[in-house]
C-alpha cells in the first residue's frame, strides 16, 4: 500500500520570539508521495543577503519517549536562496508574491503548495517517529532568521 506522513506537531518559532521570518500553515494533505501545504510566510523585514539554511533529521523509536531520538540526517547550505530554488523550486513558485531572494518585506501566500516526499519514503520510515527541524540563518551573524520544528510518523493507507 501506499504510504502518507502523518503530521504530529508543528511549531513555527522553535520556542524563540520576534524571528523575523515566520511560516504558518492552515492546511496539509497527502497526495501519494507530495504533500500539499495552504501556508504563508511573514517577513518582518528586508534580509538582503543570502541566508545560511540547517536541516536536522531525528528518527525516534517512541512518540512518547523523545529520550530514544537519533540524529539520522543534517543537512546545511551555506547558501539558502540557491538550494531552495534547486530543491524546493515548486515549493516556492506556489507562493504569491513570489517567494524569492533578496527577501523583502510581506506576507507571501501559497495555496497547494507542493512537496515531493518521495526521496524520504526511499528509507524504511515506518517504524519511527521522525522529528525535522528547518533554520534559516543570518549568514554573518548565525542568527536565527526562521525556524520551523515537524514531528511525524508514517502510516500505511490502502
Amino acid at each position: 500500500g501506499n504510504r502518507q506522513a502523518m503530521f504530529d506537531k508543528f511549531d513555527n518559532s522553535c520556542g524563540l520570539r520576534n524571528l523575523p521570518i515566520v511560516f504558518s500553515y492552515t492546511g496539509i494533505r497527502t497526495e501519494g508521495s507530495k504533500l500539499l501545504i495552504n501556508c504563508s510566510i511573514t517577513a518582518k523585514k528586508d534580509i538582503s543577503k543570502d541566508p545560511k539554511m540547517v536541516i536536522r533529521i531525528e528518527r525516534c523509536r517512541n512518540k512518547e519517549n523523545l529520550d530514544t531520538c537519533e540524529p539520522f540526517h543534517v543537512y546545511s547550505a551555506s547558501s539558502y536562496c540557491t538550494t531552495t530554488s534547486t530543491f524546493a523550486g515548486g515549493f516556492v513558485k506556489s507562493f504569491v508574491p513570489e517567494w524569492k531572494c533578496p527577501i523583502t518585506k510581506g506576507v507571501y501566500r501559497a495555496t497547494n503548495a507542493e512537496l515531493d516526499t518521495m526521496a524520504f519514503f526511499m528509507f524504511p520510515v515506518e517504524t519511527w517517529y521522525w522529528k525535522v527541524v528547518a533554520n534559516i540563518l543570518d549568514s554573518d551573524t548565525d542568527k536565527v532568521l526562521m525556524c520551523v520544528t515537524a514531528e511525524m510518523h508514517m502510516k500505511r493507507i490502502a
